[in-house]
Formats: structure tokens, C-alpha cells, sequence
């Protein structure tokens, strides 16, 4: 049996030595790159060492298996696996995703899914009045969805 005073030093010389990731704040900015796209507005990034799972905000866009999904996560894969992205976190969600806009060259991929008619504006969660008027731009799409 481990005495109690070994295992309270083996307690603390873990606590130190043990990598920690720092949550993200709201309004935080970074630059990572993308590892991973899972779907059209969710991805991952590598961020000091880290994987950390992105949601994209203020839009919503079909998930894989249904109309228009595989072309949404086509549409942003095209545009950001392996690159470098700009991240700035407006919220982390109940899953732990950094909820965030994300550019690539200066391209907003939430404005750039909304307008190719591949998402939409996300009201329930978003007021970003930039989103809406993309938001009909290619509105046959959207009827599909």
C-alpha cells in the first residue's frame, strides 16, 4: 500500500507535469489548420498540439445524408483541409465545440457556405445581420433542403 503522504507528492508532480489546454474565450482569435472536415459547418483544427472541434456560427448547413450535405462538406473541404484558418470563438456549445466564424484568405466560410445556397442562416442561434441577406441569394437550394 502506497503511504498517503507518496500519494498526495505523486498527486501533485502529476498536477504539474500534466499537459493543460486552456479553454477558449469568447472573442478569442487564433490561427490554426484544418485536420478535419466532419460536415459542412463543423470541423477540426490542430491549435498548440491540441485537436479542437469547430462548429461554424450562424449557419446551419444539411447534415451528410441528406440533400445538398455532401456538397456543403465537399464545398468546405475544398476550401480548408489543410490550411491555415482564422478562428475567432463566439461561444463553446453544450458538446464542447468552439462555436466561431472562420476566414481562409479573408473569405468569412460562414457567408461563403449561406451564399453558394449550401447552408443557411442559423436564426435561432444567430443575429448576424451580414448572414441574412446572403441567406437568399441562392434560395432554390434552400427549398430542397
Amino acid at each position: 500500500m502506497i503511504e498517503p503522504r507518496r500519494s498526495l507528492l505523486v498527486l501533485i508532480l502529476t498536477a504539474l507535469v500534466w499537459p493543460v489546454s486552456a479553454p477558449a474565450q469568447v472573442g478569442e482569435v487564433f490561427t490554426a489548420s484544418v485536420t478535419r472536415v466532419a460536415d459542412g459547418d463543423t470541423i477540426t483544427v490542430t491549435r498548440a498540439g491540441d485537436a479542437v472541434r469547430i462548429r461554424l456560427d450562424g449557419i446551419d448547413t444539411p447534415e451528410t445524408n441528406q440533400p445538398f450535405g455532401r456538397e456543403a462538406a465537399a464545398f468546405l473541404s475544398a476550401r480548408v483541409l489543410h490550411q491555415h484558418v482564422t478562428v475567432t470563438v463566439k461561444d463553446v456549445d453544450r458538446y464542447g465545440r468552439f462555436v466561431s466564424r472562420v476566414s481562409v484568405g479573408g473569405e468569412d466560410l460562414s457567408l461563403a457556405l449561406v451564399a453558394a445556397g449550401l447552408a443557411w442562416h442559423y436564426v435561432r442561434y444567430s443575429d448576424d445581420v451580414a448572414l441574412a441577406p446572403a441567406n437568399g441569394t441562392k434560395r432554390s437550394r434552400h427549398d430542397k433542403f
